[in-house]
């Protein structure tokens, strides 16, 4: 039973390790994010979607991913991550449905909208401004990084995930120091027992010896006519 509590515990401190050590990358990755919730993982572009004016496509709190793009390939249809122009916008990261090719101080542009308002932005994307082509999404979690970000988030996620570890690793050496006490109690009571034993064999042997020669006393002349 001892055992299998040990394995258990050990398992344990292992798999709370690991999670400690996946919520600080998390963690990590959340806090290098830029203001418009940018962030790059692994070569990887991934921005946090700030609104819901995508939907059904994908909304606020999700995580997209852009990847690089031949800006002269993109037509009507594409979704695209851009430097926005837009006075009410300008200077940030938009992710918009592309609605026809077109031309901007003679050079190629796009004119985007959001598919939740069918609205079109008010200063086409240049080429320029293209930051890559909407690939794919993870749904929420951008809520998750904003979530690590907060004092809650580290103390669910990170401290006590550590503490747990701290306190599993105290508990087993406690147990562990507990275990040697007692094997050297043991040790020392079996040392004791065959001191012991050694002790009664002996007196044993001298009660004997002595037996022996109380009965060579009182027989001394049996023992001459053998001689």
């Amino acid at each position: 039973m001892k055992k299998i509590l040990k394995i258990t515990a050990n398992g344990l401190t292992v798999l709370i390790a690991l999670l400690a050590v996946v919520m600080t990358v998390f963690t990590v990755v959340s806090m290098v994010m830029g203001r418009d919730g940018q962030v790059s993982l692994f070569g990887a572009q991934g921005y946090v979607v700030q609104s819901d004016s995508m939907r059904p496509e994908f909304a606020a709190g999700d995580v997209i991913f852009s990847t690089d793009v031949d800006v002269e390939e993109l037509r009507a249809g594409d979704i695209i991550t851009f430097i926005s122009r837009d006075r009410e916008s300008y200077g940030k990261t938009i992710t918009h449905c592309i609605r026809k090719v077109t031309t901007r101080n003679g050079e190629l542009a796009f004119v985007t909208y959001g598919i939740a308002t069918g609205v079109d932005d008010e200063t086409p994307a240049a080429a320029a401004d293209v930051l890559g082509k909407y690939s794919f999404r993870i749904a929420g979690l951008g809520r998750f990084f904003e979530f690590l970000k907060s004092v809650p988030g580290y103390i669910c996620c990170i401290l006590l995930p550590f503490l747990v570890v701290i306190g599993l690793q105290v508990y087993n050496i406690v147990v562990a120091v507990r275990q040697s006490r007692a094997e050297k109690r043991r040790e020392a009571e079996e040392e004791r027992d065959r001191v012991k034993k050694l002790e009664e064999e002996l007196a044993s042997l001298r009660a004997q010896v002595s037996e022996n020669n109380a009965a060579k006393a009182e027989h001394p002349e049996g023992q001459d006519g053998q001689n």
